[in-house]
């Protein structure tokens, strides 16, 4: 089995909300996985919830997604 693809979701809100569906919803066939999220306001997603549920790291913004990759 390959490994998953890994992915770093920018922008949650709005638009991004069926990004994170389907990322979330594909997350379980195991193809994908969501290493984290970047948004400065990442209350507009409407499965914020899941996605603290799952762990997945919350940023800011991308100097401080980065920052903490290294």
């Amino acid at each position: 089995m390959s490994e998953p693809v890994k992915i770093l979701l920018v922008g949650i809100g709005r638009y991004g909300n069926n990004y994170v569906n389907a990322l979330l919803d594909e997350g379980r066939t195991g193809k994908t996985v969501i290493v984290g999220v970047v948004d400065p306001n990442p209350e507009g997603c409407s499965r914020l919830a899941d996605i603290r549920e799952a762990g997945i790291p919350i940023y800011r913004d991308l100097v401080q997604f980065y920052g903490q990759k290294r």
